[in-house]
């Protein structure tokens, strides 16, 4: 997994929220921010010291919301500030 990360700026997770301590953990050791689309759990709270120590930002429960209408979809990302972890 290292060398994935290793090699992009951000990662964005859409793996099963029980992973993504594991790869959060990864992102902070090799400083790299990380975007989820799962709630903060406790596991992932744990690590905000760690993030803000290695200047990692890590944003959870960012959502993907589709709306239609007569030509196109349409995509919005939607957050909630209390999610982030980091600086």
């Amino acid at each position: 997994m290292s060398p994935q990360i290793k090699s992009h700026d951000l990662v964005i997770s859409l793996l099963p929220w029980e992973l993504h301590p594991k790869i959060a953990e990864r992102c902070v050791a090799l400083s790299k921010d990380m975007v989820t689309a799962s709630y903060c759990t406790p596991a992932m709270q744990r690590l905000h010291n760690k993030a803000k120590e290695a200047e990692v930002t890590i944003v959870n429960e960012v959502k993907q919301h589709t709306e239609s209408n007569d030509r196109y979809l349409s995509c919005k990302a939607e957050w909630r500030s209390g999610s982030v972890l980091g600086p």
